[in-house]
């Protein structure tokens, strides 16, 4: 009364007596009646204006004035506060809480649309928002000292705006007054209110009739802002159990934001990584940017800026569209800034948000605002401070936490509070006035996200009432129980209905959806007993792609008792319903554009009797338990397949979610065992995929507790009392009183939400008539018109109208029942979900699926498991929890993936095929909840491709020497099995072994003959013959899309009828390999002998195939299968040259005996001239080559070998006929010529094969193939070098020189002599230099090292100006870098780069314009030098040194007019180390008088590495003096590293610091900071060089992408590209290089030729870093004694 009436006394006081010219604070202030892009006038008053709070400096803040649109001389005014620092007041007035909203949908880059928004504040209370502080929105000021501010002075400038806008509004005076902001304007809110009650007490005038605050999501700088986030991304499902407990128990009692010990830092960092994938201020909203386009955003706003251009910016993508980004277009617009009168040139560009102020010119000299609050609520002020709960910029956590820390007394504890009939959050009350509550499903600005909610919860507290309860919906989700009696009266009905086994109906038409069906669709019944009459209906859906090859599900819905409409219309099948025109009538449907089935078949079934539309003639078979429904599902589907055989080869999978998930995997066991069984038909079955699944264990529902608590739905208090209590209970049958009593409460807070989908509404599936009648009743008194006759007033609630209900009505409808060829009078009333099944007729027969999930994992089956994360009724910790006590290793940590750009979740790969995925966002059915992600999941985790699953079912296991089947399929009813991932030992001492596939006999394996196929080149894989030429697969290539290729059926498969082995020979070819480099190197006998030692091992390890002991006359027995020995090409010169040998085993007694019965061969070489002689005469009868020239060679050629001629005339001649064989696919003349499939025509056959004599080119396109050439040896080469392939064929982890090819030749070895270069390919016209390549030269003659060089002369005087011997850094970079990406005559142009060949264009500011350059590849192993000793490529500082100035010496010797010239040595980076060694060297070898003398002048080093410690030390003071680390970091490197080597740093906190500089320059291009951060030149701090640089000692990291580049990343790549083409190496004259003892496959130059050591058990992380394929720098060193490689990086 006394406040009151103080109050009141002062306000009169103050308008009689207080000078008026006081008063006018405003410079300005408009009503604004229109606004652009909101059509009309506006429904509310608006009015702009600036106040100016510094008259001397002529600083002005700009606001937004809306009137209350109820009582604006009643109702309270709020002065509101954006956050940031630097957000504009213009986000509260349109995106937040304002009478506005942007119109996203259809937004065409012009001016956006504004509508109003209906839960606008502000038709309850006048609202001021604020451009606060200077700088931000259209506040501005003519000194840029009022630029830079902090809290006291931002606080005062906004207290005297207060206070001058008052006076300028006295009418307003007298309204109750509330502060309110959100984020930083929270806490500034918060200092604000204690300004303001400071000044009343001192008496400033005006007086403002102070009440309260309100905040929302705000910050108050105390630590557990941000220490919050880990609980609450643990909560949420960001980051795994592992990291959080990481951080928990590493990171305690430390300020987050500045961690100081070590391990917390690292802990941290990663978390931070997670963070930065989302938008943390919305974690289920897209990360977005709200800027038009990137820009630099200067430290001021700058008078002088120009905003002109704004506007017409490209249209945004059609995804981030958001509010945000509009209102940079809309206020940026100059017709947007002349109706708010803005004042002309005082702000150019405007920004939504100026994180300038934030981050530069904001100082936080407020530590903490949580003292401000604690006074302001001990002096009764009220406080309402909110959260919505899914930010995790400033989590609801945190912010309880340090309301808690002020001690006051709690009134009313953690509750649910409501709108709109559902839970919108929860809330507590303490003393003083003071409330808090969560806003379910909000982010960081929470009226953005739940606009109705928090206008509800506005409402009620500016109204002062309480939160109070409201009830949620009353309808229940449960029904009446289903009378059996009820059933029995059925029976008199369904005899008279005649039974059938299976009947099916194809649908084109279905009520609700316009026009024909856009997939096929298959309703029937299968009849499951005879006898009681049970019939379970179903629903098949085709693939839309490819549905004899695509992938069949039978996939299970929950309950038990939920109908299969669900899968069809609400989970991932093809159809939805359209919510927003439903009349309550027929529902409408649409098709879905995220169905699953457009890339798989799917059954969906009606499941156990009593659901859907199942049902059965007899009562007893409505009652069922868990046993007995699998054995029915099982049985189903095996009638079903009977019934279309068509589906029988088909990859099968199980699926289900909730409770199907359950059976699901109930179910796959059983058919596994029925394979097993022989049950027929036999099922082709690969895996599993479970949704939401139960378990049956107690974690199903003990999980609920720990995620209802992470995702903000029970207060802390209860979750300890929980945690407490109930250590050790089963939740769902507690036996603690204790325990009980928390539960229950718990419980309690679940009825008021929906528990499948938190964010959802409480809603009944069921139409409201029904509460009217008993409609779980299957009663044949049921009238179904009563249901979809609805009076108006039980039209259901606009909020409620879900997918759910109006799967009632649908499925309902008689003419749906007639569409889908229900059968009459067997249903009276369908439910979606059935609960009467669910509750009282089915048991739980089997507590757990647990163990059937590890016996079909630990079997190698694929398994699946997914979460929506939102799901409180079957919680993804749960999930997690009991994956986990699985006890597989883990592959693959917690990571997030991704769909449509943005994380749709998190996924953990475990071993044995067992994958698990959280849905972010997702619901207990979280494809119904979030289609596109799910779909994306769905089609990367589980399809292959539309048959790769056919056949390469990914089974790990370690490499055991017993076979693995992979593969069981039904053709025709007859199995065909592939069984592969295995080897044959053919040399126990060098450890050779070959690999093989074996594909079993469609018919009788038992008897059916058994080939051994063998198939070309020599080093041509099995795999052509398995996937190429007569095995049980081909690809599709007209399916090829650039991923992964597509296998299907061989209808004509040779293995229909017989067994084959198809084998990888000889060692070296495919995956076969072997220890020691002495296998690499074979003839035809020793690879005779091997195949023979082969057949021997597999046949005594498959007993019963082709061998048997013979009798006393050495006949086998009749049961024996007949043996073959195959093949084709250079396979069929081999074919006989092994069946002699079986023969000749045979007439030893070698045993076993072998069942041999002959050989077949197609199109063989034999070694004789003929093979290649005759393809003159063939080309000319093909018309191919003319007359006149085949009668040439007739004549010039008689008595001539046609490989290697000695007749100038038949050489020339032949020469012509290679002209034309090279235009056209010699090995099918009808079919394209590509790249993979091009070998030289005269070197494909010969006599003795020795690897020595023979070799081919070989071609290799890493492009996608053009469409007529992805045939089907180009696939093989993608689908083998997939990782996922190799996984699949338990390939060891063994030595690959570069990838799996299909054939593969060792190199052609010929002498080149040194040629100038004239041309160079991508050159236009001639060279305007003297080039010379081609030459090697030799610096070990023993071994065969050759270093290749380029070699420019000057352009000036080439006999007078220096020459430079240049070296390259790296070591391993090919000289190939100076001559075209550093000091060289020609440069890449890379703006003209178009995909094809790079083009190159002269370097005006060459070296070379003034002196001769000698670009060296160094050393043996970079670029294009090479060796025939694998010795050569181990080499270090002293051997390198010596070998360069060997190679100096004998190229002066052959280029004696450059001996007198002036030499110097050059060299950057690591060749600049080895520059002033090389120098020493020729000073010592002149002194020695080596000849030639060198005419050395001295050297030159640019950024030289030394080895020394200082190398490496420098960067932490060079990156503080660039602005790249921050002071502080550069203070504690310097503390804490002293004396260290930061190579090798011994102490915690050096290695800390130093991790955290590596952060720092893995995000930049260390070796040119300006320059983009590229894929190819990626260099890591700490791996650079040292002194010693022995190969073993020394690792480089390495990236590499093989896409095209980005445009600012693609000098460097270029020279990749142009380097590895094939008309570069002609023109360069590169050698075809052959080694005596190993060979690689492809010499390929790179920028950076790396060393490698093969080191056995690290293949995988090889292949990874090869992407599969290839890797730029490679060259290989075998270490006979070890066989193990390291992997350089760099």
């Amino acid at each position: 009364m006394s406040k009151n009436f103080f109050f009141y006394f002062n306000f009169l006081l103050f308008f009689f007596f207080f000078p008026s010219h006081l008063w006018l604070g405003c410079l300005s202030a408009v009503n604004i009646t229109r606004l652009p892009g909101f059509h009309g006038e506006l429904p509310f008053h608006l009015e702009t204006g600036y106040v100016s709070v510094d008259d001397e400096s002529g600083a002005e803040l700009f606001y937004y004035f809306v009137e209350s649109e109820r009582k604006p001389k009643e109702d309270p005014l709020i002065l509101w506060l954006t956050g940031g620092p630097g957000c504009s007041g213009f986000a509260g007035l349109a995106l937040h809480m304002g009478p506005l909203n942007f119109k996203t949908d259809n937004f065409d880059g012009n001016t956006p649309t504004l509508v109003i928004n209906p839960y606008a504040w502000t038709k309850i209370a006048s609202m001021i928002f604020l451009d606060w502080p200077v700088g931000t929105g259209f506040s501005y000021s003519t000194n840029d000292k009022d630029y830079i501010t902090e809290d006291i002075q931002t606080k005062r400038n906004i207290y005297k705006f207060l206070r001058k806008w008052l006076l300028d509004h006295p009418n307003f005076v007298s309204n109750p007054f509330y502060m309110g902001g959100e984020s930083y304007g929270g806490k500034m809110a918060t200092l604000l209110s204690h300004e303001i009650v400071e000044g009343n007490e001192q008496g400033q005038n005006p007086l403002i009739n102070i009440k309260g605050y309100i905040i929302g999501n705000a910050v108050t700088g105390e630590k557990t802002d941000k220490n919050s986030q880990v609980p609450h991304a643990y909560g949420l499902g960001v980051i795994s159990e592992e990291l959080y407990k990481l951080i928990q128990t590493n990171c305690e009692d430390e300020d987050y934001m500045k961690p100081q010990g070590a391990l917390c830092k690292t802990h941290l960092q990663v978390f931070q990584e997670f963070l930065s994938e989302i938008n943390v201020f919305g974690i289920l909203e897209p990360l977005c940017s709200d800027e038009p386009q990137k820009e630099t955003l200067g430290l001021r706003r700058s008078l002088e800026e120009n905003s002109a251009d704004f506007p017409n910016q490209p249209s945004p993508d059609i995804n981030c569209i958001t509010p945000d980004l509009l209102s940079n277009y809309w206020a940026n617009s100059e017709l947007a800034r002349n109706v708010l009168h803005v004042e002309e040139g005082t702000v150019g560009r405007w920004h939504r948000c100026n994180f300038n102020i934030a981050i530069y010119n904001y100082t936080r000299s407020i530590p903490s605002s949580v003292p401000y609050h604690k006074n302001l609520a001990t002096r009764g002020y009220r406080a309402l401070v909110y959260s919505g709960d899914h930010d995790l910029q400033i989590p609801f956590v945190g912010t309880l936490e340090w309301i808690k820390s002020l001690g006051f007394l709690v009134i009313d504890p953690w509750r649910s509070w409501h709108a709109g009939g559902q839970v919108a959050g929860y809330t507590i009350s303490l003393a003083n006035n003071l409330t808090f509550a969560t806003v379910k499903g909000g982010n960081h600005l929470a009226p953005v996200q739940r606009p109705m909610q928090t206008f509800v919860m506005f409402e009620r507290w500016i109204s002062q009432q309480f939160f109070l309860t409201q009830p949620a919906m009353s309808t229940s989700r449960h029904q009446l129980p289903l009378l059996l009696d009820s059933a029995l009266c059925l029976l008199l009905f369904f005899n008279l209905i005649s039974s059938s086994f299976s009947a099916f109906n194809k649908i084109t038409h279905l009520p609700g959806f316009d026009g024909p069906l856009p997939f096929r669709l298959e309703t029937g019944y299968v009849t499951m007993n005879e006898k009681s009459g049970a019939e379970l209906f179903y629903y098949l859906v085709e693939s839309e792609r490819s549905p004899s090859e695509d992938p069949l599900l039978l996939w299970l819905l929950g309950g038990p008792g939920c109908s299969a409409i669900n899968g069809m219309t609400l989970d991932m099948g093809p159809l939805r319903f359209k919510l927003d025109d439903f009349d309550g009538q027929l529902p409408n449907l649409y098709a879905n554009p995220f169905a699953w089935t457009k890339i798989s078949n799917m059954i969906f079934v009606d499941w156990p009797i009593g659901t859907g539309f199942s049902y059965s003639k007899t009562a007893q078979d409505y009652t069922t338990e868990d046993v007995n429904g699998t054995e029915f599902i099982y049985k189903f589907l095996r009638k079903w397949l009977l019934d279309h055989p068509s589906f029988l080869s088909n990859p099968f999978y199980m699926g289900g979610d909730s409770y199907g998930g359950k059976i699901a995997v109930l179910v796959a066991h059983k058919i596994v065992e029925g394979n097993e069984g022989g049950q027929e038909p036999l099922i082709n079955f690969k895996g599993y995929v479970v949704g939401n699944a139960a378990t049956g264990e107690k974690v199903d529902t003990n999980a609920q507790v720990p995620h209802a608590y992470g995702l903000g739905i029970i207060s802390s208090e209860l979750y300890q009392l929980i945690m407490a209590n109930c250590a050790g209970e089963d939740f769902k049958q507690p036996h603690y009183v204790l325990c009980a009593n928390h539960l229950d409460t718990f419980n309690g807070f679940l009825s008021e939400i929906n528990s499948y989908s938190i964010l959802d509404p409480d809603c009944s599936d069921e139409p409201p008539s029904t509460n009217e009648m008993p409609a779980a009743i299957r009663s044949l008194k049921e009238n179904p018109e009563e249901f979809l006759t609805l009076p108006s007033s039980s039209f259901p609630d606009i909020s409620c109208i879900t997918g759910d209900l109006l799967a009632n009505y649908w499925g309902n409808h008689h003419l749906v029942k007639e569409a889908l060829h229900v059968k009459e009078g067997t249903i009276i009333r369908f439910h979606r979900c059935d609960f009467n099944v669910n509750t009282y007729h089915y048991t739980r027969s089997i507590p757990s699926s647990v163990p059937y999930h590890f016996n079909l994992i630990t079997r190698g089956f694929r398994a699946l498991v997914y979460s929506g994360d939102h799901d409180l009724r079957i919680p993804f910790l749960g999930t997690l929890e009991w994956i986990k006590s699985l006890n597989f290793s883990v592959l693959e940590p917690w990571r997030s993936w991704h769909a449509g750009g943005q994380v749709a979740g998190y996924t953990i790969l475990f071993s044995n095929n067992l994958t698990f995925a959280t849905v972010k966002g997702g619901s207990h059915v979280a494809p119904g909840k979030m289609p596109l992600e799910c779909f994306a999941m769905f089609e990367r985790c589980y399809y292959f491709s539309s048959s790769i699953s056919v056949y390469f079912l990914i089974i790990v296991t370690h490499y055991m020497q017993a076979e693995s089947l992979i593969f069981q399929a039904s053709m025709a009813h007859s199995p065909s099995i592939l069984k592969l991932g295995n080897y044959v030992t053919v040399n126990e001492k060098s450890g050779a072994e070959l690999f093989y596939y074996f594909v079993e006999s469609d018919r009788k394996p038992k008897d059916d003959p058994l080939i051994l196929w063998l198939v070309g080149g020599p080093y041509c894989s099995g795999f052509v013959g398995f996937a190429l030429e007569i095995g049980p697969v081909k690809f599709n290539v007209k399916a090829y899309d650039g991923t992964l290729p597509t296998l299907i059926s061989n209808p004509y498969s040779w293995t229909k009828i017989s067994s084959i082995i198809f084998l990888d020979w000889p060692v070296g070819t495919g995956f076969s390999f072997s220890r020691s480099m002495v296998d690499y190197h074979t003839d035809d006998v020793q690879s005779t002998k091997q195949i023979y030692k082969f057949l021997i091992k597999w046949l005594l390890a498959h007993p019963g195939g082709a061998i048997a002991p013979p009798d006393h006359k050495g006949v086998p027995p009749q049961q024996s299968n007949p043996f073959y020995v195959g093949g084709d090409s250079y396979g069929g010169k081999m074919a006989p040259l092994l069946t002699l040998e079986i023969v000749e085993g045979n007439e030893d007694f070698q045993q076993p005996f072998i069942n041999l019965q002959g050989y077949l061969v197609g199109n063989p070489l034999t070694g004789e001239r003929i093979d290649i002689s005759s393809r003159t005469p063939h080309a000319h009868g093909l018309g191919i080559i003319s007359h006149e020239l085949f009668e040439l060679i007739q004549i010039n050629c008689v008595g001539e070998d046609n490989l290697n001629p000695k007749s100038a005339g038949c050489e020339a001649n032949l020469k012509i006929l290679d002209g034309f064989l090279s235009e056209i696919n010699i090995s099918d003349i009808l079919e394209p010529k590509c790249a993979d499939d091009s070998p030289t025509p005269r070197k494909l056959g010969g006599g003795n094969r020795s690897i020595k004599k023979k070799s081919f080119e070989f071609h290799y396109s890493l492009s996608i193939p053009d469409i007529d050439c992805a045939n089907d040896r180009i696939l093989s080469y993608y689908r083998s070098n997939d990782n996922l392939t190799k996984e699949a064929l338990h390939i060891k982890e063994m030595l690959l020189l570069l990838f799996f090819n299909l054939c593969v030749f060792p190199y052609y070895c010929n002498t080149l002599h040194a040629s100038r270069i004239t041309h160079l390919p991508g050159f236009n016209g001639s060279l305007p230099f003297y080039l010379e390549t081609g030459s090697y030269v030799t610096v070990n003659e023993k071994s065969g090292a050759e270093l290749f060089y380029y070699f420019v002369e000057s352009d000036r005087k080439p006999k007078d100006d220096p020459l430079i011997l240049w070296l390259v850094g790296g070591p391993y970079c090919s000289g190939f870098v100076g001559f075209a990406l550093e000091i060289g005559p020609v440069k890449f142009n890379v703006k003209a780069y178009d995909g094809t060949l790079p083009t190159l264009i002269s370097n005006p500011y060459s070296w070379t314009k003034i002196s001769s350059i000698i670009f060296l590849d160094w050393p043996v192993g970079s670029g294009f030098s090479f060796s025939r000793s694998v010795v050569d490529y181990h080499t270090d500082d002293v051997q390198s040194t010596k070998q360069i100035y060997k190679f100096l010496i004998k190229w002066l010797l052959a280029h004696p007019s450059f001996q007198s010239n002036p030499f110097y040595v050059g060299g950057d980076s690591y060749g600049g180390k080895m520059a002033p060694l090389l120098t020493l060297e020729i000073v010592e070898g002149n002194e020695d008088f080596q000849q030639p003398f060198i005419n050395l002048k001295g050297y030159l080093v640019g950024n030289p590495i030394t080895g020394e410690r200082i190398d490496i030390s420098s960067r932490a003071p060079h990156a503080h003096g660039l602005g790249i680390i921050s002071h502080e970091l550069f203070e504690l490197i310097q503390i804490n590293c002293v004396g260290e080597d930061y190579l090798n740093p011994k102490s915690a906190g050096c290695e800390a610091n130093l991790k955290i500089l590596d952060g720092f320059f893995s995000e930049i291009n260390i070796g040119d900071i300006l320059k983009p951060k590229c894929a190819n030149d990626f260099l890591k701090r700490r791996k650079l060089g040292r002194g010693n640089w022995s190969i073993k000692k020394k690792t480089f990291e390495f990236h590499y992408s093989l896409s095209m580049p980005d445009i600012d990343c693609n000098d460097r790549n270029l020279s990749y590209y142009w380097s590895n083409d094939n008309l570069t190496k002609e023109a360069l004259h590169i050698k075809e290089i052959e080694n005596e003892s190993w060979y690689i496959l492809d010499q390929t130059l790179t920028l950076c030729e790396l060393k490698y050591i093969f080191k056995f058990v690290h293949l995988d992380k090889l292949l990874q870093r090869m992407d599969g394929f290839w890797f730029k720098c490679f060259s290989v060193y075998f270490n006979f004694k070890y066989f193990d490689f390291d992997i350089f990086e760099f």
